[in-house]
C-alpha cells in the first residue's frame, strides 16, 4: 500500500508555526517604535509565541522520518534524499538572502542589526554558522539560523539514511544527545559546534519518535486531541520565558504536545489551513520584508498608531503576500525544478 506522501495535519501545522512567529513579531514591532507613536500591545496570555520555531523543528523531524522509513540503508537513496531537500530549501532561501543584500545596500541606514561582511555573506550562503560583528551568531537574513538548524539534520539525517534503520537511528540519537549533553563545555570560540550542539536539536528527535508513533498507528480521538491543544497553549503561557527551565525545554515541551496533539489526532479538514501550511515557507521566509514595508506605507499614510489595528493589518498583509509569493515564485520554481530532475525524483517515495 502506498503511503501517504500528504499529511493535512502537517500542513496546517507550519501553518500555525509561521502564524505564532508572525504574531510575537508583530508584538514586538508595537514595541519597537518603527512607527512614531506606535501604541504598545501587551499580550496578558503569557503565551511566548515564538515556539513556532519549535514546532517547526519538531515537524521537520516528523516528515523526515515517516517520508524516509522504508528507505533506510537503500542503494542511493541518500543522496537523491539530499538533493531533494536542497532543491526545496536552498533556491527561494539563496533568493530572499540577496534581497536582504540588496536592502542592505540600497537602504543601510534604515536596516538595523546587520552585517554584510564577506564571511557573513558565505556563510548565509553556506548555511554555516558564524558569529557577526554584533556577536550573534545569525546569518544576513536573520531568522535563517532556522534554516542552518534544518540543513544540519538534512546532512546527519543524510548520512543516517546510509545504514539499516536501527543501527543509523541510534547513531543518530546517540550523536545527537551527545551533542546536546557537551553544548555547556564548548567554548564560544568554536562557532559553529557550539550552535550545533545546542539542545534545541532534540526537538528533531522529537518529531522521529511521533513519526515512529503514527506508523504504529497510535492516533488519539477527538478528546484527547482538544485536551493536548489546550495544554500545549497552557504550558506556553506558564512556561515562558522561565529563567528555571531550560529554553529548549519551555518551547519544545509545549511544541511536542502541539504536534503530537494534531499528528496523531483526528484529520482536520480545512482546505484554507492546509493551503496556507503550503505556503509557509514562502510566509516564514517574506513576512520581515512585508512587515517592513507595512511600517513604511504606515508612516507614510499617516495611519492611526493602533497597535491592534496595526497587528490586524500585518496579519492579512502578511499572508497575502506569503501566497502571493508562493503561488508566482516558489510553485513554479519547484515545478521547474522538478521537471529538470524528474528521473531521479520519481524514484523517491517523499
Amino acid at each position: 500500500m502506498a503511503r501517504q506522501s500528504y499529511l493535512p495535519n502537517i500542513q496546517i501545522l507550519r501553518f500555525v508555526a509561521a502564524l505564532m512567529v508572525l504574531f510575537a513579531h508583530l508584538l514586538r514591532a508595537t514595541v519597537d517604535q518603527k512607527i512614531p507613536q506606535m501604541q504598545a500591545v501587551t499580550d496578558r496570555s503569557g503565551i511566548e509565541w515564538g515556539t513556532g520555531i519549535d514546532v517547526f523543528f519538531i515537524v521537520s523531524g516528523f516528515i523526515m522520518y515517516y517520508l524516509t522509513s522504508t528507505h533506510f540503508g537503500s542503494k542511493g537513496y541518500a543522496g537523491e534524499f539530499l538533493k531533494r531537500r536542497i532543491l526545496r530549501v536552498v533556491p527561494l532561501y539563496w533568493l530572499f538572502t540577496l534581497l536582504m543584500l540588496l536592502s542592505i545596500w540600497q537602504f543601510h541606514a534604515m536596516v538595523h542589526h546587520t552585517d554584510a561582511s564577506l564571511s557573513t555573506v558565505f556563510g548565509s550562503l553556506l548555511f554555516y554558522p558564524i558569529t557577526r560583528m554584533d556577536g550573534r551568531i545569525k546569518p544576513i537574513l536573520l531568522l535563517g539560523w532556522t534554516l542552518e538548524y534544518e540543513m544540519f539534520f538534512y546532512a546527519c539525517f543524510t548520512l543516517a539514511l546510509l545504514y539499516r534503520k536501527r543501527v543509523a537511528l541510534g547513531g543518530l540519537f546517540a550523536v545527537f544527545i551527545t551533542l546536546a549533553v557537551l553544548h555547556r563545555f564548548v567554548p564560544v570560540t568554536a562557532t559553529a559546534l557550539r550552535f550545533w550542539s545546542d539542545p534545541i536539536i532534540l526537538e528533531f528527535l522529537l518529531g522521529i519518535v511521533l513519526a515512529d508513533l503514527y506508523l504504529r498507528q497510535l492516533r488519539l480521538s477527538w478528546f484527547w486531541q482538544f485536551g493536548l491543544i489546550v495544554a500545549a497553549f497552557a504550558i506556553m503561557s506558564l512556561l515562558g520565558h522561565s529563567p528555571y527551565v531550560a529554553e529548549w525545554i519551555w518551547g519544545g515541551l509545549p511544541a511536542f504536545v502541539l504536534v503530537a496533539a494534531l499528528a496523531l489526532g483526528p484529520e482536520w479538514s480545512v482546505r484554507p489551513l492546509a493551503i496556507g501550511g503550503d505556503a509557509s515557507y514562502s510566509f516564514y521566509l517574506s513576512h520581515p520584508f512585508a512587515l517592513n514595508a507595512l511600517a513604511l506605507v504606515w508612516v507614510w499614510l499617516a495611519l492611526p498608531p493602533i497597535g491592534w489595528l496595526y497587528i490586524d493589518t500585518g496579519l492579512v498583509f502578511c499572508l497575502l503576500v506569503a501566497l502571493g509569493v508562493y503561488r508566482f515564485v516558489e510553485a513554479p520554481l519547484l515545478a521547474a525544478l522538478r521537471r529538470r530532475f524528474e528521473p531521479q525524483w520519481a524514484q523517491l517515495s517523499a
